[in-house]
């Protein structure tokens, strides 16, 4: 139908083609008030709109049920933001009339509203109000299949993004080494567990430097290894895993030594005044000072009774020995007793010899007896006949002959203020006297081993002497205490010790006293190969009080050698005062000696529990400074609360040492800690929200992506990670992807820097893309040919675009009643129904049957028909273009809408 109007030819194609430019240029260009405008809100909600367009969701919604369709588009727009924007929604039916348009060919002359429909609040006069308009046409030509209906979408699962190369990976920062290995290394496939292999190194120097303060106890405990406490050990000796004390006013004392830095404590009888013990087999004797000498049954060290006594009246028992059945009292002013122990229940007085001196000491070989006779030296007594003692000979040095060991043709005493005395008594009857070692302390009581000889000096400690040249005695390690030890036993490289009102006192000899390795462990930490000359390192130790034995000093050869020295000058003394170590500490790594772009660190052990003080209290304002404690824990008397608790204020570990050996492995973790926490390196993986996660090689999951803590990375130690992922086939990256690129664009290594500032490096090492095999069936209507409305024709064809075999499915039809036949719309199935063979993939080169057709498919019913293959998703595959659909309607009537939106701030 033509018009004279200016030469204007005025049909419904016409008018189509206005209405479609109008709807083109109301699409992209929104009416707003002359109100000033926010540009994000416009944005958003432009954005809002052409995304419910593009999905269908529109025109799904004016053509199923116009009258609530404002109010389903407002619910769906108002889920898309914040609570504090509001909308008005309003869908006008617009009718065709054909008079005024042929006269005013403009979108006014064209239509009128028939019916309107609006949803939401009231529009408001006093805010910015954002205005936009859609014209939604559904046109379908008289009596025909069209398979180009407007607003078609696409199955559920669409997958918008389409890349070729799906991850990339950065460049530059070329003084980091990163290298990818990824297997299969040639071609990968969807549903196929792909392994990536990912390693970094770093330059040195890279990390953040660090202020650590080494905080020592130096209390007085710190001078032993293990010890338990009992009211005044004077005597000891070991039988097995045992050990028997004479605790002067408590008796005797069994212990259990089979962990010797921490001896338990058994059992107790109680005497008068135990002063020396000798253990022979299931019976210990006791020189029990004025009360004689006792039997103790000692079968069971868990329950110790009296087996017999004897009196010596008046007179005081310092010593005892036992040789064979018979047992020898150093018993002071009386001089020696010999007593007949063959029946321990029944003991008898044999003979006596009275010294000169004040016999103590005493031992037995052989058929002599050889006594520390007080201030009148070494006296050796023939005990050939026990009832008949004799005296051979003696030899007094000066001095105050405590205690007495015979070995060989040798007699070793413990003498007083003269230290360590060797005589000779190869020949009994002439002793003679051969070298002598001066000790610093009061010698009390002495044991040998071997060439060895230990000497329990008082307050000068342990004394280990090499008397493997018994004229030239030579020290091998001085162990300090600031307490009394009155005598030693040696076993299996432990030392026992009797040490007055400190009770049993146990020392590992290689490693020494707990200071000793202390001094040991921390200089191997001043010396850890990790550290840098930005690090920093003081020193601070505490007992009663604290001192700062060192300032922060940088971690260069000299200063080194400085501090190992300052931490070998630490000896031990006093009560225990934690807080006063960590106030000491805390003060100096805030001091201006620190380093501001250092991380601060403390590293305190202790040995006990204290004694004065408010640790926790000092821990939490450290804590305030950002110090972090590392806490250790040595030896069997700690208190591991109060250190946990330490450590737990600030972030850090504590840690328990048992012995020196697991002392130095304890700095090592801590040195390898701090060195790892100034790094604070990471190393995140992008993984596409499709990819399954198959092992995350322990890495953190955050946010979908793969975060590995990468810690202390160095030239020589890389970083090694490796996880493994799964692409599946019916993911949306199986459409469209062709190769892939590991690891994911995006992925990054961060670390903090020297200044303390966190730095991102992109991962610059990759692969060559790997060619990506998938398996994608698809759909197509390509003609229907509508003969009346219960006569449909369709033609239909289906093929597998991917690379592999797609195995059997289904192939259904629908008659729909929305534009996208979604289930939720009441789609109804039809009797037409397919099993759809096998369809090769372009990787199978033997196979070429990959598509299938179906022709002249007969339905009953005129509407919208759909095809679809693969419906229960059984098949695992693209989901792209499984659903296709085409209208077949006689003489349907076009259909316009105007869907006007307004939104605003409230």
């Amino acid at each position: 139908m033509n018009s004279g109007n200016k030469g204007f030819t005025f049909t419904l194609d016409s008018i189509l083609a206005l209405l479609i430019v109008s709807g083109i240029v109301i699409s992209s260009g929104l009416f707003f008030t002359e109100e000033k405008t926010e540009i994000n809100l416009s944005q958003e909600l432009n954005d809002s709109f052409n995304a419910m367009e593009e999905t269908g969701y529109l025109i799904s919604q004016v053509d199923t049920n116009v009258s609530g369709s404002a109010q389903n588009i407002y619910n769906k727009l108002i889920g898309f933001f914040p609570d504090r924007i509001d909308f008005n929604v309003t869908v006008k039916e617009l009718d065709l009339n054909n008079t005024n348009c042929r006269a005013t060919p403009t979108f006014n002359g064209c239509f009128t509203d028939s019916n309107e429909f609006t949803f939401g609040s009231s529009v408001p006069t006093d805010k910015t109000i954002f205005y936009g308009k859609k014209l939604i046409i559904k046109k379908q030509p008289p009596g025909e299949c069209d398979t180009n209906m407007l607003g078609l979408a696409e199955y559920p699962f669409t997958f918008y993004e389409k890349n070729d190369i799906l991850f990339f990976a950065g460049s530059g920062d070329l003084n980091f080494v990163f290298d990818v290995n990824v297997t299969p290394s040639t071609e990968i496939e969807c549903d196929q567990n792909i392994t990536i292999d990912l390693s970094a190194a770093f330059p040195p120097g890279y990390r953040r430097p660090v202020d650590i303060m080494l905080v020592i106890d130096k209390s007085g405990s710190m001078s032993w290894g293990g010890r338990y406490d009992t009211s005044s050990a004077r005597g000891i000796d070991l039988d097995g895993n045992y050990a028997y004390i004479a605790d002067y006013s408590n008796g005797i004392r069994s212990f259990d030594i089979s962990v010797p830095l921490v001896p338990q404590y058994l059992d107790r009888y109680d005497t008068y005044r135990a002063y020396d013990v000798f253990v022979d087999g299931s019976e210990a004797y006791l020189a029990d000072y004025s009360s004689g000498i006792r039997s103790i049954d000692v079968s069971d060290p868990n329950n110790m009774s009296q087996d017999d006594r004897v009196d010596l009246s008046v007179n005081y028992s310092f010593g005892i020995t036992v040789n064979g059945n018979y047992a020898f009292a150093g018993n002071g002013s009386r001089g020696v007793d010999s007593y007949d122990i063959s029946n321990p229940n029944n003991m008898n007085q044999l003979d006596r010899y009275n010294t000169p001196g004040t016999a103590r000491g005493i031992d037995a070989n052989g058929d002599y007896v050889y006594v520390a006779d007080g201030g009148r030296g070494l006296r050796v007594l023939n005990a050939s006949d026990p009832n008949d003692l004799s005296n051979e000979d003696s030899l007094d040095l000066g001095g105050y002959a405590y205690d007495v060991r015979n070995v060989g043709d040798y007699a070793f005493v413990a003498n007083g203020s003269r230290g360590l005395d060797i005589f000779d008594v190869s020949d009994p009857s002439d002793i003679s006297s051969r070298g002598r070692y001066n000790t610093a302390g009061t010698s009390y009581g002495i044991d040998v081993v071997g060439n060895t000889a230990y000497i329990a000096d008082g307050g000068g400690g342990l004394y280990s002497i090499d008397i493997s040249d018994v004229d030239n005695p030579s020290l091998i390690k001085r162990y300090d205490t600031p307490y009394t030890y009155y005598d030693v036993r040696v076993k299996n490289g432990y030392a026992f010790i009797a040490a007055g009102n400190m009770g049993l006192i146990t020392l590992d000899l290689t490693s020494g006293t707990k200071m000793d390795a202390v001094h040991a462990s921390a200089n191997a930490f001043v010396d850890f190969n990790e550290w840098t000359d930005n690090d920093q390192m003081g020193i601070a130790s505490f007992n009663t009080s604290s001192t700062l034995d060192s300032q922060l000093l940088k971690l260069d050869d000299t200063n080194k050698t400085q501090l190992k020295n300052d931490i070998n000058a630490i000896t031990p003394g006093g009560g225990t005062n934690i807080e006063e170590g960590i106030r000491e500490a805390t003060d100096e790594l805030i001091s201006s000696r620190a380093d501001p772009y250092a991380i601060k660190f403390m590293v305190l052990l202790s040995d006990g529990v204290s004694t004065s003080g408010d640790s926790l209290d000092a821990a939490q304002d450290a804590n305030a400074e950002g110090i972090t404690i590392y806490t250790i824990g040595f030896g069997g008397d700690v208190s591991e609360s109060e250190l946990q608790n330490i450590a737990n204020a600030t972030d850090g570990n504590y840690y328990f040492a048992s012995d020196a050996n697991t002392l130095i492995d304890i700095y090592n973790i801590i040195a390898d800690k701090i060195q790892a926490q100034a790094t604070d390196s990471n190393v995140t993986i992008v993984v596409p929200s499709n990819v399954t996660i198959i092992n995350d090689g322990n890495a953190s999951i955050i946010d979908g992506n793969l975060v590995f803590d990468s810690g202390n990375i160095t030239p020589d130690t890389p970083w090694q990670g490796s996880y493994i992922i799964n692409i599946p086939c019916d993911s949306n990256l199986s459409c469209d992807t062709a190769s892939i690129t590991f690891p994911g664009q995006g992925s990054f290594l961060s670390y903090v820097d020297v200044n303390g500032v966190t730095q991102t490096v992109d991962w610059n090492s990759f692969t060559v893309p790997i060619p990506f095999k998938k398996r994608d069936i698809t759909v197509e209507i390509t003609s229907g040919e509508l003969l009346s409305e219960t006569d449909i024709f369709i033609d239909v064809n289906v093929s597998n675009i991917g690379d592999l075999n797609t195995g059997t499915t289904d192939l259904n039809f629908y008659l729909g009643n929305d534009s996208i036949c979604s289930i939720g719309a009441g789609r109804t199935l039809l009797s037409n129904h397919y099993l759809v063979p096998e369809l090769c993939g372009s990787n199978d080169e033997n196979c070429s049957f990959s598509t299938t057709l179906y022709l002249d498919e007969y339905m009953l019913s005129q509407g919208i028909i759909c095809a679809e293959v693969n419906p229960d998703r059984n098949l695992k595959e693209c989901p792209n273009n499984n659903l296709d659909s085409i209208h077949c309607y006689l003489a349907p009537k076009t259909q316009f809408y105007v869907i006007e939106y307004r939104g605003w701030i409230k």
